[in-house]
């Protein structure tokens, strides 16, 4: 089912991101909240299955993993679990943070952190 599990670069991931393609990172949560694309969420390795439910049904999905050959690996889980449209981000993190794309870590929080106020400007 190869041909079925598109390989983006960091830049055409990163388009297709903004568009709304949604992001699992399927890394050792220590890898994970280290450095991880922006909104991804965290299914380690083959918790896909389990937790196939909490992948939002109709969108296409991108898949970090440790390596291209993991990725696919997940890739494929997604592709027979009847996720239709399964990408992943070939070169991994590394080459999405070569790309100098923005990525969040364990100090931004779990969730996506609120925009925080701006402090008031002394008189």
């Amino acid at each position: 089912h190869l041909a079925d599990i598109k390989q983006l670069s960091a830049a055409d991931a990163h388009q297709d991101i903004e568009a709304g393609r949604f992001v699992i990172d399927t890394r050792f949560p220590f890898d994970y909240f280290a450095g991880r694309v922006p909104g991804s969420l965290n299914l380690p390795g083959k918790s896909i299955q389990s937790r196939i439910a909490q992948i939002p049904p109709g969108r296409p999905l991108l898949i970090v993993a440790e390596d291209d050959e993991m990725a696919t690996e997940h890739g494929e889980l997604a592709v027979s679990l009847g996720v239709a449209d399964v990408a992943i981000l070939q070169g991994g993190i590394d080459a999405w943070t070569d790309a100098d794309y923005p990525t969040d870590t364990i100090s931004d929080g779990i969730a996506p952190a609120p925009p925080r106020p701006q402090d008031p400007k002394p008189a």
